[in-house]
């Protein structure tokens, strides 16, 4: 069985009641599992790269489909992402239509922490495969841009095993491929290029006719992250005004910077720098920045805090730095709208 998709409407974005999920299942108990619930946001990771996963049981039909035939069962222990634990989980599919139908079935249960998630597909695709032996070709193209332009093109390779050049904006086929899942990795990319989606990507295998791999879109830094710049409230950012802005560059590999203004804060607590953390951000208790009434105020895991130009720990910050070395471990929580502070000695 193999699948690629989502349960749940709306964007995949922290706090949405949206599931995705991405396996590629076997009866000899290989195969793999990403399974992300954003509600939280937590991630459930499976594979022979995660020492302890894997899959424990394999069922070739389903109670969970209105014609057992068409699903499949498997059981597995996984490992969420950035914890230690371990996690048992079953997992239950059913193939009833083609991709796009609405019609296909997933449900994600771990009976030990009373969690059960199940729907119709909003969108993607599962595939029970019959052991057919009939087989398909895959293109795969590159479309590059921005500047310093490689000249020698990249390598792509299928499963790990048949690579083929390609060029910086061109396609190459690969032919032969049985009806299954495929793994695309792209390689041979300078660094200072990234590739949009990431270096390796699978595909979900279909009986009839090509399938094309999604164009790969190269610039920037290799290093997945997430920016952002812009304001929340109303008017302009003014001293007094209840309004916020924010600018942040935030790497995957834990570096990154942090700017956070609140307006309405006076000013002689506007300026709150972080210096960077030392060793694992989970090898020490976070430290905590509070109201001095010991209201909920800004929660900052990793670096502390400080006023400009002081040696003084900052009891309400309005702007918050964060430098690259930081260990970003987790968002703020929202500021209160009318914070109290006290002078500064």
């Amino acid at each position: 069985m193999t699948g690629l998709g989502q349960i749940g409407t709306g964007s995949p974005s922290a706090g949405n009641n949206v599931q995705t999920f991405d396996f590629d299942v076997k009866a000899d108990l290989t195969g793999t599992l990403t399974y992300t619930d954003y509600t939280f946001p937590d991630t459930l990771l499976v594979g022979p790269t995660i020492p302890g996963t894997g899959i424990t049981a394999f069922r070739t039909s389903s109670s969970a489909c209105s014609d057992p035939t068409k699903g499949a069962e498997f059981d597995g222990t996984g490992q969420v992402f950035g914890e230690t634990e371990m996690l048992n989980f079953t997992v239950a599919v059913c193939d009833n239509g083609p991709a796009g139908s609405g019609l296909d079935f997933f449900s994600f249960s771990a009976p030990s922490i009373n969690y059960s998630k199940s729907a119709t597909l909003t969108s993607g695709d599962i595939t029970k495969s019959t052991g057919s032996s009939s087989t398909g070709s895959l293109v795969v193209s590159t479309s590059t841009s921005g500047t310093s332009l490689p000249a020698s093109g990249y390598t792509a390779t299928v499963d790990g095993t048949t690579s083929q050049p390609i060029g910086i904006n061109s396609s190459v086929t690969f032919t032969g491929l049985t009806a299954t899942s495929h793994t695309v990795e792209l390689s041979g990319v300078p660094t200072n290029c990234t590739v949009r989606g990431g270096t390796s990507r699978r595909l979900p295998g279909q009986p009839a006719g090509p399938r094309r791999q999604p164009s790969r879109e190269l610039h920037g830094d290799l290093r997945r992250g997430v920016s952002g710049t812009g304001q929340i409230g109303a008017g302009s950012p003014t001293a007094g005004s209840n309004l916020q802005t924010f600018t942040f560059d935030v790497k995957s590999d834990l570096s990154g910077t942090l700017t956070y203004t609140d307006y309405s804060i006076p000013p002689r607590f506007r300026s709150v720098r972080h210096s960077p953390a030392q060793g694992s951000p989970r090898s020490a208790p976070a430290p905590c920045l509070r109201r001095p009434d010991q209201g909920s105020g800004v929660r900052w895991h990793g670096p502390s805090g400080r006023r400009d130009g002081t040696a003084e720990t900052s009891p309400w910050p309005s702007v918050i730095t964060g430098r690259p070395g930081a260990a970003w471990t987790s968002s703020a929580s929202a500021l209160p709208q009318s914070p109290t502070a006290s002078p500064a000695p």
